[in-house]
C-alpha cells in the first residue's frame, strides 16, 4: 500500500508545503538493538547499503504507524552508517515514556552513532525524533508537528540538528537535556508551547 503524505521542506525558513508529496509504503514498527540486528533488518527487507560511510544502509519512504506503541522506530547500540529518509512516522502515545525503549517517539536513536535522520515527517508522539546517549547523529530537514517535543536530545553530544521545521508541538520545538557541543542551525520552531 502506498500513500502520498506531506513532505518535509528542504529549507527551515519555508513552511511545510502540503501540496508536495512523500510517497511511502506501509511498514510495521522497527526495533533494532545492535549492528547484527540492523544488518539483518536491511537484508530481510532488500534495502540498500552495506553500513559503511561511503555506502550507508538506507531505510526510506516508509509509512510507520505505531498504533499507540512506544516507538515507530528504535535504533539502539549501533555504529554502522544508517540513513532514515523520507519516512512518515506517526501515532505513538502522545505522553512521555521512559527512555530508551518506551520513549513514545517517531524515531529513537539510543546509544548509537553514524545515523542520519532526514526529510522525515513526525507527528502524534511524545517526542517526534529523539537522541538518547548518542553522538555523531545528523538530524536535518525533518518536519515535526503535533508532538509534545518536536526533536529532543538527551545525554547526547556532538550531533547536528540543521534545517528542521518544528511547528505546533505542545511544549518545545527542540528540547535539550544534559546535552552539549551540538550544532544547531537554521531550524524553524514556531507555534510551539515554549520554543
Amino acid at each position: 500500500f502506498q500513500s502520498v503524505l506531506p513532505l518535509a521542506t528542504t529549507s527551515a525558513n519555508a513552511p511545510v508545503a502540503p501540496t508536495e508529496g512523500l510517497l511511502t509504503t506501509t511498514h510495521p514498527t522497527i526495533s533494532v538493538y545492535n549492528d547484527t540486528q540492523l544488518s539483518e533488518l536491511i537484508a530481510s527487507n532488500g534495502w540498500s547499503g552495506n553500513g559503511t560511510e561511503g555506502n550507508p544502509y538506507i531505510i526510506e519512504d516508509l509509512d510507520i504507524d505505531a498504533h499507540g506503541a512506544t516507538n515507530a522506530s528504535l535504533i539502539g547500540s549501533t555504529a554502522q552508517h544508517l540513513v532514515i529518509r523520507g519516512c512518515y512516522l506517526h501515532n505513538t502515545s502522545v505522553g512521555f515514556g521512559g527512555f530508551p525503549y518506551n520513549g513514545n517517539c517517531g524515531a529513537t536513536i539510543y546509544n548509537a552513532s553514524n545515523v542520519t535522520l532526514e526529510q522525515n515527517v513526525c507527528t502524534g508522539h511524545g517526542r517526534g525524533l529523539a537522541l538518547y546517549q548518542s553522538t555523531g547523529v545528523t538530524v536535518r530537514n525533518n518536519t515535526c508537528y503535533g508532538n509534545v517535543h518536536g526533536i529532543g536530545l538527551y545525554y547526547s553530544n556532538g550531533n547536528f540538528v540543521v534545517g528542521n521545521n518544528c511547528t505546533s508541538d505542545g511544549t518545545d520545538g527542540i528540547h535539550f537535556e544534559v546535552s552539549s557541543t551540538n550544532v544547531i542551525e537554521a531550524n524553524l520552531c514556531t507555534m510551539n508551547g515554549r520554543y
